[in-house]
């Protein structure tokens, strides 16, 4: 069976509190006194694929540990590919620190008990956001649809979180991660 990547966030502090001046103050104040990225974390919305991470070699979970991840699975109720638009900016955060501990740990050749690094980040380039709200308004089939393909949408998705990358660039990459045997691709 093969595990899905899809990833949530879930904030560790009340965030309907914030509408409130003064309950969204004094926790503004509590986060500013830890890190704010202390607030939330990424979830994978599968429990197997929850599972295989926490089977897996300690360097690639504490690569995952450090970038963000917990090791509960949580379902934001968002279509497969997609993610609740206001947790854009939690993501971008997950994101930007994945790739900043990927020069911190030596993850090649390490077990990954079925994680598939390259379907990982294939799903992290091209999920795209969604307007829960307005998604409770739709019928089923219009909110799963899929749209553009898979590599307008990975350009897309690359050039939305890093704006100042060359499009150049951004084609390399894709065709490394897919030219890349599969074993490789792992670590």
């Amino acid at each position: 069976m093969a595990l899905k990547y899809d990833y949530d966030i879930h904030w560790n502090t009340p965030r309907a509190g914030q509408a409130d001046p003064e309950i969204g103050g004094v926790l503004d104040e509590i986060a500013a006194a830890q890190d704010p990225r202390a607030t939330f974390v990424a979830l994978f919305r599968d429990p197997a694929t929850a599972e295989a991470l926490a089977g897996a070699d300690p360097q690639v979970l504490a690569f995952f540990e450090q970038s963000g991840f917990g090791l509960n699975s949580y379902d934001s109720g968002a279509p497969d590919g997609c993610f609740p638009a206001e947790d854009l900016r939690a993501r971008n955060d997950v994101t930007e620190r994945l790739t900043a501990n990927l020069s911190q740990f030596d993850l090649f050749g390490k077990n990954t008990n079925g994680f598939d690094f390259t379907a990982f980040l294939t799903y992290e380039m091209t999920a795209e956001p969604i307007e829960m709200a307005a998604l409770a308004d739709q019928p089923l089939a219009a909110a799963t649809s899929k749209g553009p393909s898979i590599l307008t949408r990975i350009d897309a998705r690359l050039r939305q979180r890093f704006p100042s990358i060359s499009p150049l660039a951004v084609g390399l990459a894709v065709l490394l991660f897919f030219l890349m045997p599969s074993g490789v691709a792992q670590f």
